[in-house]
């Protein structure tokens, strides 16, 4: 490859990504609190790492804290530092989506699949995919190593998995994806080796595969990166019980049917999902399709696709189908189930090339008859409505991050409350997604729910229902006396942005509840 070629290329997709990232997400609106708690913890780097969580005392991260992002808090680090919290955070973010791209842009170009540029693209403007990688949150960074990973198997480079196993339980609570994806490989590679490269199938044959060194290596490798990771560790030994926590109760499990969590980890709707990724879908769809187009005329002529790319391109396919399962259980997985897509298609692609030519003489001769061409309209007709969907849900989610609230929204109410609230009181809040924004702009003060419900609930359910309870007017009585019994507080904080009327009218409506603030964002109230 000439070296302009080599060395300009991934220049363009990174200037172009970044440009897009610029252009889509312009100016520091936060649509999600967890930004806030982001830079919370960047700007406490300053002190140390962040060992222990007083903010949050009845849940169990009082007690087994860790930062699970500590990697992405250090990325972060010198943009916020330089540039002030939010400028910084949008600047960081740009850079790490266009980083991002470029290594899925060079990880397709090594694996040597047809057109990576073009697949690179297509990826890019999927529009959930822009939205969540180019949000001020730390996906865009999971993904990026689970793409490695995905290069290292590819590869044969155990070393490089095992090194980035170690590094992603420092950077995110999803680390366990990394094992997941190489048994998963393995074992997708020995039942696929043998489905396309023997002429009968034999489980023995499969079996020994599975031992091979070569998968033993990769095994052995995650394994041994993540056990390192876990146990040199500044939160070890406390790490074990929070991933417990974060990565199989919130992630795997998920209380969904018993508590409100985030909105991501409901299930994502086929159908949606689909449709709002209608070009990467329907560019997957057509690789399948010559894909059969090549197998086809491979089985008539000779043996022309390559067994061993054949095996690789249907393990990415296996990945990517679970990946997409995932996603229908949890919205999150959808941060990998695209760029898993988008391997495979390319990847499928690559081996049915030989057959578009063919596939396009067809169509030509197929067009040049008359009676043909009232199917004409129809098609073009769906081209053009798959390229309206994606630029309408682009311009949609882009106007969703344009429209969010500024930074500096909760920034009068918790100075208030940092100014006339004594130090080290516990304030009970309505809501649990406003934890970061009142953390953000109050580390003074300790809060009762935040980050995730799970946190309280698996601590203390009842707890947590008795809070569920007062916030929705559920509780039949006086709330000021189980908010100062079993909360401990004697401050309110009431976000006027959800459904909580009930709640405040039942504090207005106390005589043991004056407000002493308001304003745009919520109310505070003060019992005695």
């Amino acid at each position: 490859m000439p070296f302009s070629k080599k060395y300009a290329t991934p220049a363009l997709v990174f200037l172009a990504a970044f440009t897009l990232a610029r252009w889509f997400w312009p100016s520091p609106t936060l649509v999600d609190g967890d930004s806030f708690y982001h830079l919370k913890l960047t700007e406490l780097l300053s002190q140390g790492a962040t060992t222990s969580f007083p903010w949050l005392p009845f849940t169990t991260l009082a007690a087994h804290f860790t930062d699970h992002h500590l990697l992405y808090h250090f990325f972060l680090f010198p943009f916020v530092k330089l540039l002030g919290p939010f400028e910084g955070l949008l600047l960081a973010t740009h850079l790490l989506f266009a980083i991002l791209l470029t290594v899925f842009y060079l990880v397709a170009r090594s694996l040597k699949f047809f057109a990576p540029l073009f697949f690179t693209g297509l990826l890019t403007l999927s529009p959930e995919f822009l939205f969540r990688a180019d949000l001020g949150k730390a996906p865009a960074f999971s993904t990026l190593f689970v793409i490695l990973g995905i290069y290292a198997l590819v590869k044969g480079k155990p070393l490089l998995i095992g090194v980035l196993a170690g590094l992603y339980v420092w950077a995110h609570a999803a680390w366990p994806l990394l094992p997941f994806i190489t048994v998963l490989w393995i074992v997708t590679q020995a039942w696929a080796s043998e489905m396309f490269e023997s002429s009968s199938f034999k489980m023995g044959r499969v079996f020994r595969a599975l031992r091979s060194a070569v998968a033993l290596r990769s095994l052995a490798a995650v394994i041994a990166g993540s056990v390192v990771g876990l146990l040199i560790n500044p939160y070890f030994p406390h790490n074990l019980w929070f991933f417990w926590i974060q990565t199989v109760k919130i992630g795997l499990i998920n209380y969904q049917t018993k508590i409100n969590v985030g909105a991501e980890w409901y299930p994502a709707e086929a159908g949606s999902l689909i449709l709002v990724q209608a070009g990467l879908f329907a560019v997957f769809l057509a690789s399948v399709i010559l894909l059969l187009l090549q197998a086809r005329a491979s089985a008539r002529k000779q043996p022309m696709i390559d067994s061993n790319q054949l095996t690789a391109s249907f393990s990415l396919f296996v990945i990517a189908a679970a990946f997409l399962a995932l996603t229908l259980k949890s919205h999150r997985a959808v941060d990998y189930s695209l760029p898993f897509l988008a391997l495979a298609a390319a990847s499928f692609v690559t081996i049915g090339r030989p057959a578009l030519a063919p596939a396009i003489r067809f169509l030509k001769q197929w067009l040049t008859i008359p009676k043909q061409w009232f199917l004409v309209p129809p098609l073009l007709v769906i081209l053009l409505g798959i390229g309206l969907l994606q630029i309408s849900f682009l311009l949609r989610y882009r106007q969703k991050l344009v429209s969010a609230p500024g930074p500096d929204a909760f920034a009068p109410v918790t100075a208030w409350m940092r100014a006339s609230i004594p130090a080290g009181q516990i304030i009970f809040h309505s809501d649990w997604d406003n934890f970061p924004q009142l953390l953000y702009g109050d580390e003074s003060h300790r809060y009762i729910i935040g980050l995730d419900p799970t946190f309280l609930y698996d601590r203390d359910p009842e707890r947590y229902q008795l809070w569920h309870k007062i916030v929705y007017g559920e509780y039949v009585g006086d709330v000021t006396r189980p908010i100062k019994e079993k909360f401990q507080s004697r401050y309110v904080f009431v976000a006027k942005e959800r459904d909580h009327d009930l709640f405040e009218r039942q504090l207005s409506l106390s005589p043991r509840a004056d407000k002493i603030y308001e304003d745009k964002i919520g109310l505070v109230y003060e019992l005695h």
